[in-house]
């Protein structure tokens, strides 16, 4: 068995003349690392519609919800090919001549025994010669597969999260982006979001960052009631800017300050990294709440940027701002933070409209202030009331008026005092208005 020690491939084993007559020195070769695993299949699906490829794979692709709704010709899945086939073909085993590239897919060692199951190193390896513009023409080739499948499905982002016991960002799925309109926030809130990571993206800034030399980095803290938008605002970034949402889970018992290090430098390209409930790691006096070797100077080395890819976008989450060390949000390590509050009326009355787009003009309106007369000074969170209008999907938006608002408040009523002064959960708002 060869031993790679400085090539990605053994180069006594290339068996294609031209291509071996131009190494090592007459052409460049890149290696598709596994964290690229979108990448990867993009360029195996590529190399499986070429007449010359005997060898081939046959995955299947997961079933989509809106399968039956798509146009095949413009709806497909990860690698490229039509939403409505259940498979999908890719290039299997060896090298490759792919217009005036080479590509080699090969296994390297022996299989690996994991907690997982047993595993083969797979490893892929794109070859161009100088003559054809080398690492420029591979980029091109890559750049290009991304393009058209980006532009063939713009509606789709990949989900990854990060495998700290093997180290890859392992790709978890691709969902549906929600379109930044049917997402219920307060107009201002909405807008100054988008608006600051648009200039963030825009190359004027990235000139700018480069040239007073300051990483290149964006991160948000994402902080209020639980219910309120979070989670659903980041996926309307993801669509909206075509970004992958990695999810980094820092309580994890193996997570160290190296392995946080590790995760963030290999963290695919045009993603947006979420830290769920950042508060639950450390006290706000820097003190640990669980048995992790994470430290709060690893965590804070991982947000400054040290390591980072250009361009990396954070977003840390938290239900309690109050309980986080200044520290971790200071102006330069935080450089947004973002409230997420009680639903309002202008947020019911959207929502009213989202749910029932064709009702007369100020039936909204006429909600949401009925609504609010009934709360009082209760407060309602936004996933409470898109489960009341879940549970009542098939009244009429009259009928929502008339019956729906008083609903969520007959049963607290009779519970005393204190539970008036308790937000409506989910399930009593939606239970209570359904009867």
């Amino acid at each position: 068995m060869p031993t790679y020690e400085d090539l990605p491939f053994d180069a006594t084993s290339i068996s294609d003349p031209e291509l071996a007559a131009l190494l090592p020195d007459g052409a460049d070769y890149v290696e598709l690392p596994p964290n690229e695993g979108q990448l990867r299949e993009l360029v195996l699906a590529a190399v499986a519609k070429d007449a010359a490829c005997k060898s081939f794979l046959v995955k299947q692709t997961e079933k989509r919800d809106d399968d039956e709704d798509d146009d095949e010709e413009s709806s497909l899945d990860d690698c490229g090919c039509p939403a409505g086939e259940r498979t999908a073909v890719l290039a299997g085993l060896g090298l490759f001549k792919v217009g005036d590239l080479w590509v080699l897919h090969q296994t390297v060692g022996e299989p690996c025994g994991t907690d997982c199951g047993v595993a083969l190193y797979r490893s892929l390896v794109v070859f161009a010669s100088k003559a054809a513009g080398g690492l420029a023409r591979v980029r091109k080739f890559c750049d290009d597969l991304i393009e058209a499948s980006e532009v063939a499905d713009p509606r789709r982002y990949a989900i990854y999260r990060w495998h700290l016991r093997h180290q890859y960002w392992r790709h978890e799925s691709r969902e549906l982006a929600r379109p930044l309109e049917s997402i219920v926030l307060p107009a201002a809130t909405k807008s100054r979001v988008v608006g600051d990571l648009a200039e963030f993206l825009s190359s004027d800034t990235r000139k700018f960052y480069t040239q007073h030399g300051v990483p290149y980095r964006r991160s948000y803290l994402f902080y209020g009631v639980p219910g309120a938008g979070k989670s659903s605002l980041i996926a309307g970034l993801a669509g909206k800017f075509q970004r992958n949402v990695c999810y980094l889970q820092l309580c994890d018992k193996e997570m160290s300050d190296d392995a946080l290090k590790t995760a963030i430098h290999r963290v695919p390209s045009r993603s947006i990294v979420v830290l769920e409930d950042i508060d639950a790691m450390f006290q706000k006096n820097r003190q640990k709440k669980n048995d992790t070797p994470l430290t709060f100077s690893g965590l804070l080395n991982a947000l400054d940027g040290i390591g980072s890819n250009s361009g990396q976008i954070f977003v840390l989450t938290t239900n309690e701002r109050e309980n986080l060390d200044e520290a971790l949000i200071r102006h330069g390590r935080v450089d947004v933070q973002v409230e997420f509050r009680y639903c309002v009326a202008e947020q019911a009355s959207l929502m009213f409209e989202n749910f029932y787009p064709a009702a007369d003009a100020g039936l909204a309106g006429d909600f949401a202030k009925k609504l609010f007369e009934v709360l009082g000074d209760r407060p309602l969170s936004t996933a409470a009331l898109q489960g009341f209008f879940i549970h009542r999907r098939r009244a009429t938006a009259r009928e929502a008026l008339d019956g729906g608002a008083c609903a969520p408040l007959r049963t607290r009523r009779a519970t005393g005092g204190a539970a008036r002064q308790r937000s409506i959960s989910s399930a009593t708002f939606s239970c209570d208005a359904a009867r």
